[in-house]
């Protein structure tokens, strides 16, 4: 009798409080709190899920167009704990874990990344495989073109000191969104997140006031909507340098920076290149 009551208790103890088996054995629910700029769509890109079934765990969304800025809602997570040591970062642990660090700061509620303290226990997305969510057939050589950069061709900065994205890299709206929308004040400095020559800096449709980048080893990177560019095309430029303000010209619905990389003429996703 004590052993099948031991046995009841380690079951109760070790069952989730939440799973979805038919959406992906999600392990329990989290508070997302919306952030300006917010659609259920993005939501449903950043945490992988379906927005159906945000809808069926939160009932109150009667009109899934209607979200409001401070509202907290209920997102199904896989998770994974992790305890903050000494000398740790938010940047670190992301690296770490190989998961994006707005994923990070969303699911805790973290409004400064580098405001965090050394024992603090933070819920980690686990890593499915970072490669497989975003891939399309178009795109199966990303491990390869990954693999195929070293470390120092590979050692970019980010573009701008905002790091928040509202549009990641992967398939938007039926087609493949080559890049990460990243959101920027208008007039914010971008800046080049690795040395080499500038091939083009003019306005370009869709892409509004951009510049591309070549950095050598097949590497090129893009800059696009713009308000001001500070380089002429053929001038050299070296990592960190201001090579624009940020804006809001050609096709785009509000202030941000459009980043992308190219490897030998292929889109590949900047989060797994970026510092």
């Amino acid at each position: 009798m004590k052993k099948l009551l031991f046995i009841v208790v380690l079951v109760l103890l070790f069952t989730p409080l939440f799973n979805v088996s038919a959406q992906g054995n999600y392990d329990s629910l989290s508070k997302y709190i919306i952030r300006a700029g917010d659609t259920l769509w993005s939501i449903s890109q950043s945490f992988d899920v379906d927005i159906s079934l945000l809808l069926n765990i939160n009932p109150e969304l009667a009109d899934k167009n209607i979200i409001k800025v401070g509202q907290k809602l209920n997102v199904p997570t896989r998770m994974q704990i992790h305890k903050i040591t000494s000398g740790e970062t938010l940047w670190s642990i992301s690296k770490r874990y190989k998961i994006d660090i707005n994923k990070i700061t969303a699911l805790n509620n973290i409004k400064q990344a580098d405001l965090i303290e050394v024992g603090t226990t933070l819920i980690i997305p686990a890593k499915k495989s970072y490669d497989d969510k975003n891939k399309t057939n178009s795109f199966k050589n990303n491990n390869y073109l990954r693999s195929s950069v070293s470390y120092q061709e590979a050692d970019f900065i980010w573009p701008t000191k905002y790091r928040r994205i509202t549009s990641p890299f992967g398939k938007r709206w039926g087609r493949m969104h080559e890049g990460i929308d990243i959101a920027v004040p208008k007039g914010s400095l971008v800046k080049a997140v690795k040395s080499g020559r500038i091939i083009k800096s003019r306005y370009i449709r869709g892409y509004g006031n951009v510049i591309y980048i070549d950095h050598g080893s097949g590497i090129m990177t893009r800059y696009a909507h713009n308000s001001r560019l500070l380089v002429s095309e053929g001038e050299k430029v070296y990592k960190g340098q201001a090579i624009a303000y940020s804006g809001n010209t050609g096709r785009s619905t509000g202030p941000h920076l459009h980043f992308e990389i190219r490897i030998n003429g292929q889109a590949v996703n900047p989060i797994s290149y970026l510092d």
